[in-house]
């Protein structure tokens, strides 16, 4: 057994099974640490990647984000801060080409490993809900009472949105809308003789999702699951036109009852539109001010990692502060310039024809496990058009994993 066999492979399954435990913003040190054990078992693992599985346009989407960012670093009005945020860009195509170098056994390796860290996580985080507020909120109140001026703290406790190992419920809720298609995809193609455990752990993984309350996510979920049902359906036909009309049809109304809950909740972040914490006034704030930054610098971008300060420059007196554009694709325009937008593109494209090649595909091997991340990665991308997990190293790189595991199971 050579030594990528016997040491590097056990260490990116711990990798793969740390990242959603280990928050970058909260515990940047850490971050740093977990980044070199990265290119420590990326530099190993590179030399195995099979050309094959990389397509001349995958390969000139990878180089066109690599040229944006040196130009944009070079270019960039805080060097210091753009070098930081290169992790931001890059550490998920790090697992992405890691992932792509593996075999289809070692690849349902670290998707097992995914889908525990993730039921992992959905309990501490279904726990937090149940106990953990209380004893957060005992602990705020004696050491730094201020803290509850903070809007988001006060959005958090009062309701009562679950975050588990991450920053916000939002990043959460981006996490599980990947793990939940993946982990469906995984149970139907390996487990359909087990009928309890399969069951429990997506109703853990369900439950956690819907008390991150992020419509956005939900929207997304909902979104890439019509779509899983809609390909799977056409691949095995499981279900007869009439099953699987009582399944959209329970499915909508469930959809409805979770989405009146959590709007019943948040009634005044989403329908009062005088409230500058709206999200949607927030969303259509961001898009107007990102278009200014990209009209201002159109070509090389004004550097990663700088958005937030370029914002500060156009935003109004209630305009809140973020350092994010709340859009995936306008966010790289804005902060990589034209080049990365391009590479963003070719990328998008290559997944889109992945997509395509499921659906024209004659071959069935592992099609309950390819269409889950498929659909995975199709919630990751929906979603970031009104969010910013993209950016997120501890949601991220699970789009990268997905994606790379479906072209190794298409082999």
């Amino acid at each position: 057994m050579d030594f990528s066999k016997k040491i590097a492979f056990p260490l990116f399954c711990l990798l793969i099974f740390l990242r959603p435990f280990i928050s970058s913003k909260a515990f940047p040190g850490i971050e740093s640490y977990y980044l070199i054990f990265l290119i420590f078992v990326s530099v190993i693992w590179i030399k195995k990647i099979k050309s094959f599985k990389n397509s001349a346009t995958l390969n000139w989407g990878f180089f066109f984000l690599v040229l944006a960012a040196i130009l944009s670093l070079l270019s960039s009005p805080d060097r210091p801060q753009s070098l930081i945020s290169l992790p931001d860009y890059f550490i998920g195509i790090l697992f992405f080409l890691t992932t792509l170098s593996l075999n289809t056994h070692e690849t349902k390796t670290i998707l097992r490993i995914m889908l525990l860290s993730g039921f992992l996580i959905s309990l501490y985080g279904i726990h937090q809900y149940l106990f953990g507020f209380s004893s957060m909120a005992k602990y705020i109140l004696e050491e730094n009472p201020s803290f509850f001026t903070n809007h988001l703290v006060r959005n958090y406790f009062l309701s009562r949105r679950i975050f588990a190992t991450f920053f916000s419920p939002n990043m959460l809720a981006g996490y599980l809308i990947m793990v939940i298609p993946a982990a469906l995809g995984y149970i139907l193609e390996f487990r359909r003789d087990a009928r309890f455990i399969p069951g429990f752990v997506i109703g853990i993984l369900l439950l956690a999702f819907i008390l991150t309350k992020s419509l956005g996510a939900i929207f997304s979920l909902l979104f890439s699951l019509g779509l899983f049902l809609f390909m799977i359906n056409r691949k095995k036909k499981i279900l007869s036109p009439k099953i699987l009309l009582v399944g959209i049809s329970v499915f909508l109304i469930l959809g409805s009852m979770i989405l009146g809950q959590i709007i019943s909740t948040r009634y005044d972040r989403i329908f009062n539109f005088q409230n500058p914490h709206n999200s949607i006034v927030q969303r259509i704030n961001f898009l107007r001010l990102t278009a200014k930054i990209i009209k201002e610098y159109p070509l090389w971008g004004a550097g990663m990692g700088n958005f937030g300060d370029f914002y500060m420059r156009y935003r109004g007196t209630w305009d809140i502060r973020t350092n994010y554009a709340h859009n995936f694709i306008l966010q790289i325009q804005a902060e990589l310039g034209i080049l990365g937008s391009l590479g963003l593109i070719l990328l998008l494209s290559v997944f889109l024809k992945d997509i395509l090649s499921f659906k024209k595909a004659v071959r069935q091997d592992y099609a309950f496990l390819k269409g889950g991340l498929l659909c995975a990665g199709i919630s990751f991308l929906v979603h970031n058009l009104i969010d910013i997990s993209f950016f997120i190293p501890e949601v991220a790189v699970f789009f990268w994993i997905a994606w790379a595991g479906f072209k190794n199971l298409a082999e």
